[in-house]
């Protein structure tokens, strides 16, 4: 009996593996089901196991195919494509999925032989991103705008075109066509996506913030969506939370100069170029293809003295953005520091001719204009002195953007250079300031603010709000409840102001 044992333990072991391996039609749905909700590697993993043991189903082979595709691995998924039989590989269905996976792979002329003579949306979308990476924004549009004109076409299509409209600058246009997908599929997440950028580049960055956390609430590993919150959340000032996003990111994935680009913005919050300049070097080459990294590289070669190295980039970027008004501001710094001081003040001089240019500004076109003999040195140099109304306006709406943005730094340094201009004589400007700072943790210089605003606007209830609330941040309790109280009775139906009365009271 001893002589048998081992292999009937054996045989027995070998029966219990075998009824606990999942079956190949179970491991289907489960890779459907992944596949569903945007779990992409679990998918893969799990039709993989299926096709182990059932190498030639054909339906678990596409969703395969269609898992590598979602994944961004166009070589994988047209080695599985390949393993199909020709008589399926020549259906529309799966010409559409070998042209997605060419174009992964860069092959935009092989995308488009291949998807000859299907005439739908669907391969309309697929010609249109094949002639972006061949850099033929002319037939790109022709071919989305094909797409739209046919029946039925996808929300997908409509999230695409948004995508191309957004990056040719067209924002109304992006924002009609990602309306149009959202309408059509509102968890899309390519949609949800195109909106969250557009917000982005718009500069609301709250509503862009929840704009991307809305996304990961549909697909929570997706990478540009924890891309754009790290970005958002860098230029909020929400330095920690970008650096943690950041090197998640780049874990998952090394060579990102977008990751990178986070990191170096912090870095450039702080005044370190050095860590600037280390952090983007490595990416010197895929520089021109992304505007921010190359404008944070050249501002750090400016600020260490290397204008030559910062023309390298600015110059292209100028010539495709120069409404962009930071940039021309750059570029015309670099060109001074280069000893190229005329055709900085060519840059320079329609800025500082407008109604609205800034003190800062004009003392920098007065430099320039000194350096290149230029006789219109002094008039600049006069404006620089005493700020224009239409500044102080502009300001004032930079400054509560930032506010709204809350971005508390850059709103603080925004409302101190208005006051630097105009005094410390407009009760908003002071109770903003004070706003901004006691988010910054500044509580006494807070304080100091909010109580000269309510000596100006003691009937403002936002003004006693904001004073209340710094008043009991510094230990003030009884006062700052009395000022709170008052601005509720100002103000009966404020949810901030009675949430703030309601923390002091159970305080």
């Amino acid at each position: 009996m001893k002589t048998f044992a081992p292999i009937l333990l054996c045989a027995s072991l070998g029966l219990a593996l075998g009824a606990c391996t999942p079956s190949p039609d179970s491991l289907f749905a489960e890779g459907e089901a992944a596949f569903e909700t945007h779990d992409y590697r679990t998918a893969r993993l799990q039709l993989e196991r299926g096709l182990d043991q059932q190498a030639d189903n054909v339906d678990m082979q596409i969703l395969l195919a269609r898992t590598f595709l979602k994944l961004g691995e166009g070589e994988r998924a047209s080695l599985t494509i390949q393993a199909l039989a020709p008589e399926l590989r020549d259906q529309a269905r799966i010409r559409l999925l070998q042209g997605e996976a060419d174009i992964l792979q860069g092959r935009h002329d092989a995308a488009l032989d291949g998807l000859e003579g299907i005439e739908s949306a669907g391969a309309d979308r697929l010609r249109g991103l094949a002639y972006i990476g061949k850099s033929e924004p002319e037939n790109a549009g022709e071919s989305f705008e094909l797409g739209l004109k046919r029946e039925a076409p996808s929300p997908l299509l409509f999230a695409t075109s948004a995508r191309f409209e957004l990056e040719r600058g067209q924002w109304r246009r992006a924002d009609d066509l990602s309306d149009e997908a959202l309408k059509r599929d509102p968890q899309l997440v390519e949609g949800m996506l195109v909106r969250a950028d557009l917000l982005e580049r718009r500069n609301m960055l709250v509503e862009s913030e929840q704009a991307f956390t809305d996304v990961l609430a549909v697909d929570a590993g997706n990478f540009d969506a924890r891309l754009g919150l790290g970005r958002v959340m860098a230029a909020m000032g929400m330095e920690q939370e970008a650096l943690d996003m950041a090197a998640r990111l780049q874990a998952e994935a090394p060579d990102s100069l977008p990751v990178a680009t986070i990191r170096a913005s912090i870095a450039a919050q702080k005044n370190d170029w050095e860590a600037v300049r280390a952090v983007l070097q490595p990416f010197e080459a895929g520089l021109p293809g992304q505007p921010d990294a190359a404008i944070l590289y050249s501002e750090a070669m400016i600020e260490l003295a290397l204008p030559g190295q910062a023309l390298i980039y600015l110059a292209p970027q100028f010539d495709r953005q120069p409404q962009w008004r930071a940039l021309r501001v750059l570029y015309a710094r670099a060109l001074q520091q280069n000893g190229e001081a005329e055709e900085a003040m060519a840059v320079l001089r329609p800025l500082a001719e407008r109604p609205e240019a800034s003190p800062a500004e004009l003392q920098l076109v007065a430099t320039i204009a000194e350096d290149a003999g230029d006789p219109d040195a002094p008039r600049f140099e006069q404006r620089a002195v005493k700020a224009s109304p239409e500044w102080v306006g502009a300001q004032i709406a930079r400054a509560d953007k930032a506010l709204r943005n809350r971005q508390w730094a850059q709103a603080e340094a925004r409302y101190l250079e208005i006051i630097a201009q105009i005094g410390p004589g407009n009760a908003m400007i002071l109770n903003n300031l004070a706003f901004a700072q006691g988010e910054l943790g500044k509580s006494k210089e807070a304080l100091k603010h909010a109580l000269a605003a309510v000596e100006m606007a003691p009937a403002n209830a936002s003004v006693l709000d904001t004073a209340g609330a710094l008043l009991i941040a510094n230990g003030e309790r009884e006062r700052g409840k009395a000022l709170l109280e008052k601005a509720l009775g100002l103000d009966p139906g404020n949810a901030a102001i009675k949430r703030h009365l309601a923390d002091a009271e159970a305080g």
